[in-house]
Parts: structure tokens; C-alpha cells; sequence
């Protein structure tokens, strides 16, 4: 694997003499990809240089549900990077399954934890800090020009629609629980009738304190772009609250969000409902040994069997409380 990377690296960059690859590690193993981390040297214009890199293997499948991931994060986060938008700095991306056994991407290696261990471990007055610091994050990514995105994301703006992602996780939730999600599928339709249409962002997709990565300097930076998409900003909010455990953490989220915004961030129990939907949908699948269809890495159902039982119980409690319905359950109980 270390030679592979290397050689498309010499390919990559030919202006660079003596580029070398070394102190290779397993970083992490996620839902959907391996990511190792390295250290590139090379000489480039007479000096010498050296970069703390990370190659990012997609070892799930395509999937038919949620078509495009893969491809879509480099452009995406290329294009962000470029705007000066913290994302760590991509510089490859391959699709030939035949050079790693999967697509790749080589970016850079943001040293430090997650907003999410960070915020575990910080004193009262700075948690406030760090969580007007995470919200800033997500406001200022739906301040930014949808339009410079679609072509990156092979969208057109009104693709994505409320009713587009609608119909998405009802393909979900077809694939797991059909009856159990028959009712919340209903009154989801009935909610968003009365939802108006607003301006188009583009949004994370699945933003969430897991997905910010702060590095030493305290500079957060936001990780795993493959479900970005254009769509409206109150998913990417809903989304965020899911992952904040207390009311009042969720209540001064929202509140800076319409600080920072200007956006009125309304009809937030509909988009709060949808997105616990769409994840007790997704794990459905995914415990039930079928993660395939959603993309993720094989085996990953049995290898999450137990674990996320506390998570689960807390989505499910959050969308009874947003519908008054009783929710599925993704474990099968």
C-alpha cells in the first residue's frame, strides 16, 4: 500500500524530487472508509519539505440509496479549501479500485480530537466558547454561494428540495421496518405541507460535533463531506441538535444559529423529526447486515450490534417527543 500511494504521489506531483513516503499508521476505521496516516518528504524549488498526510480508503460500496458519495468529496472539499473554509487540504483522488482495492484520497492530517471529546472535557466557560465556535462553523458554511457548488456535487439548486429528501428516506425506510416507519413516513408528509421554500445552501449533509476535528491551536476543522448536498439549511441545523445531548445546549444552538444566520430557523420540529428518521432508517439497514445498500464498509452491522444502543434510545426518545409517535427500532427488539 505505502508504494502504491507513493507512486501515484511522483505521478501526481513531478515536480517534486525525491518524494518519499514514510511512518505509515492505522489512524481509524469507520463506517465507510480506513484512513491511514503518513509523512510525505520531498524537494520541491531546492527545499526540502515535509507534510503530515492521511489517505482516506472508501471500502464501502457504492450504494444505490445514496448514489455519488465518494466522488463528490474531493470537489467539494478542493472547492472549500480553496474558499478558505476550515477543511483539511485534499491533494489526490483516485478511483481506481485496482491501485488500493478502493477509491482514495489523500489530504492533510489535522492533528488533535473531536469537537465532540473536546467539549467532554472542557471547564463551563469554555464549552460556551467551543459551542458558539461550532455553530459559526455551520452558519458560515450556509453563508456560502450554493451555485459554486452544484457542478462539484452534479446537483442543480431545486434538486434537493424538501419533497427530494423526502422521497430519499422513504427509499431508506422502505428497505427496513416498513411498518414501523409507515406512520412517521405519514406524518412527515403531512408536516412539510406547510412548509415554504427558502434560499438554497449548500450543507454537510451529516454535521455533527463527531465530524469537527480541533487541532492544537484550537482551530476547528470540519471532516467527511461525502453526503454534501443543496438543499435547505434546516436539515444541516436539525441534524446538529440531534447530536447535543441537552435541551439547553440545543436552545442556545439555535439561538446563535439565528444570531449568526439571520434565518428565522422555523418548522424545526419537522426537519428534527426527519433527520432522526432518516437515522434509525439508516441503522435499520445497517444492523440488519444489509449496510450495503447504504455504502458502508462490510461486516460493520455486526460490528456495531450493541454499541450505539444508547444512541439509538436517545433518537428514538427525540422523535416520539417531536411527533408523539412510538418510534422504530433499528436493533430489531
Amino acid at each position: 500500500m505505502v508504494s502504491r500511494v507513493e507512486a501515484c504521489l511522483r505521478d501526481r506531483f513531478p515536480e517534486r524530487s525525491r518524494l518519499a513516503v514514510r511512518d505509515w499508521q492505522l489512524l481509524s476505521t469507520g463506517w465507510e472508509s480506513t484512513v491511514h496516516a503518513f509523512v510525505q518528504d520531498y524537494v520541491e524549488d531546492g527545499c526540502h519539505r515535509r507534510e503530515d498526510l492521511v489517505v482516506r480508503v472508501y471500502e464501502g460500496l457504492e450504494s444505490p440509496l445514496l448514489p455519488g458519495r465518494f466522488e463528490r468529496e474531493y470537489p467539494v472539499m478542493k472547492r472549500l479549501a480553496a474558499g478558505r473554509y476550515p477543511v483539511p487540504t485534499p491533494h489526490l483522488f483516485v478511483d481506481d479500485p485496482s491501485v488500493l482495492g478502493a477509491p482514495f484520497m489523500v489530504m492533510d492530517r489535522i492533528q488533535g480530537r473531536t469537537a465532540d471529546e473536546v467539549y467532554s472535557q472542557a471547564a463551563p466557560a469554555e464549552r460556551e466558547q467551543l459551542l458558539a465556535a461550532y455553530c459559526r462553523l455551520l452558519a458560515d458554511l450556509h453563508r456560502l454561494d450554493p451555485a459554486t457548488y452544484s457542478a462539484d456535487l452534479g446537483l442543480d439548486v431545486p434538486v434537493a428540495s424538501v419533497a427530494h429528501q423526502l422521497s430519499t428516506v422513504r427509499a431508506l425506510a422502505g428497505q427496513t421496518l416498513q411498518d414501523e416507519f409507515g406512520p412517521v413516513i405519514e406524518w412527515l408528509d403531512r408536516s412539510s405541507r406547510g412548509i415554504g421554500p427558502v434560499s438554497m445552501c449548500l450543507l454537510h449533509g451529516d454535521f455533527h460535533s463527531s465530524n469537527v476535528l480541533v487541532d492544537g491551536t484550537g482551530k476547528m476543522h470540519v471532516v467527511d463531506w461525502t453526503l454534501a448536498t443543496i438543499s435547505d439549511y434546516r436539515f444541516d441545523l436539525a441534524n446538529a441538535l440531534l447530536f447535543l445531548d441537552r435541551e439547553n445546549q440545543r436552545r442556545r444552538f439555535v439561538d446563535e444559529y439565528r444570531q449568526l444566520s439571520g434565518s428565522n430557523a422555523d418548522h424545526l420540529d419537522f426537519f428534527g423529526a426527519f433527520v432522526c428518521c432518516r437515522r434509525l432508517a439508516l441503522l435499520g439497514i445497517i444492523l440488519s447486515g444489509n449496510g450495503r445498500l447504504v455504502g458502508v464498509r462490510p461486516g460493520m452491522g455486526e460490528r456495531l450490534a450493541g454499541r450505539l444502543d444508547r444512541h439509538i434510545e436517545l433518537v428514538r426518545r427525540h422523535l416520539t417527543q417531536l411527533t408523539g409517535l412510538r418510534a422504530p427500532d433499528p436493533t430489531g427488539r
